[in-house]
């Protein structure tokens, strides 16, 4: 990959002894037509850096290695939380990162190799994404709680939070760290809050020199949230909580491998062609009146409700004869259909054996 794939920055990144390295370092100036383009993973360079002690990490390896997108996609639509992957490549008796603590969860996979782990106490309760490390230092942790030798095939577990380091000995070592990027009840908070500018109350000037006078603002922020308070208790819970699911939902796009080959093909759909839901991609439906929603990872369709059937049965997964969909739409819907969902990621055409 680090040779064949023309990595940019930051997709691949170094760091060392606990510093991270300077992308000048490590990246060439390349031409695409006219424009120079200043990013350009150097290869060569990496390698000589991670002869002198470096540790190469690809940042969300998921997004440009297939089966792991596919793991990434599996563990994510069960846990219903966004997942992504970095990988790290340590030479030997070296060490990557300071001690420090994530604001995710993180599992660890050991993939060849071996690397010691320690695990110390939590720095920061359920730490949120701007609760960071950046501009702190722990020099003294305390007893680390886990004090391991991770071989090819461990996993370990750090919650959000918890204060870890991680350093090779004699051998080099190559690690995947799975991070879960939970949502959290402030997320859906702010998601309520969001349609608070709907109200009118909510879209009203501060009065005329309140910063000159905080105190008066203060006596009348209690009114306001008063106002907000029972606005609040007015929301259905439900339609929150559909809301919330669909922004998960409308977040997961399909991979799209062998696209080009699948839109070409599109005129030679007919019922006795074979189509199965494209792997990885994300569908859920939505009746709303004679409508059905198609949620499709970044977008939503929007279809007649008698589709509804067919959409149904090609979101069992299985394969399937395009004339088996649904007895309820005549040939030609059909063919329409699948064409429209083949466009929109949803579903592949398979070959015939």
């Amino acid at each position: 990959m680090l040779t064949e794939r023309g990595l940019r920055y930051p997709a691949l990144r170094l760091v060392k002894d606990g510093q991270t390295l300077s992308p000048d370092t490590y990246t060439k100036t390349v031409r695409m037509q006219s424009r120079r383009v200043d990013d350009v993973i150097d290869a060569a360079r990496v390698y000589a850096h991670f002869g002198d002690g470096a540790t190469i990490v690809l940042q969300a390896l998921h997004r440009y290695w297939e089966p792991l997108f596919h793991f990434c996609r599996e563990l994510e639509t069960a846990l219903t939380h966004p997942v992504q992957v970095n990988t790290y490549l340590t030479p030997p008796r070296a060490r990557g990162l300071d001690v420090h603590y994530d604001t995710h969860d993180v599992f660890v996979l050991q993939v060849s190799g071996s690397k010691m782990w320690k695990v110390y106490g939590s720095a920061v309760d359920l730490p949120l994404a701007n609760q960071h490390r950046r501009g702190r230092s722990f020099p003294d942790p305390g007893s680390p709680q886990i004090d391991v030798e991770l071989k090819p095939g461990d996993c370990l577990y750090i919650p959000r939070g918890f204060l870890h380091s991680a350093e090779t000995a004699r051998s080099e070592s190559t690690h995947m760290t799975v991070g879960i990027l939970v949502y959290r009840w402030m997320d859906v908070l702010k998601s309520v809050l969001d349609g608070a500018g709907n109200e009118l109350f909510m879209r009203e000037a501060l009065p005329p020199g309140f910063a000159h006078d905080p105190e008066a603002l203060a006596r009348e922020i209690p009114n306001k949230l008063a106002e907000v308070s029972r606005w609040l208790t007015e929301q259905d819970p439900l339609a929150t909580a559909g809301a919330f699911s669909d922004r998960f939902w409308g977040g997961r796009p399909p991979l799209l491998t062998g696209q080009l080959r699948q839109v070409l093909d599109l005129d030679e759909i007919q019922d006795a062609s074979l189509v199965q839901q494209r792997k990885g991609a994300v569908c859920k439906l939505k009746r709303e009146a004679d409508d059905v929603v198609v949620i499709l990872g970044d977008r939503r369709l929007r279809m007649p409700a008698h589709a509804a059937p067919a959409l149904e049965k090609i979101l069992e997964g299985a394969e399937i004869e395009v004339g088996d969909l649904d007895a309820g739409l005549d040939s030609e819907s059909r063919i329409v259909l699948v064409r429209r969902l083949i466009t929109e990621g949803l579903v592949e055409q398979l070959p015939r054996a």
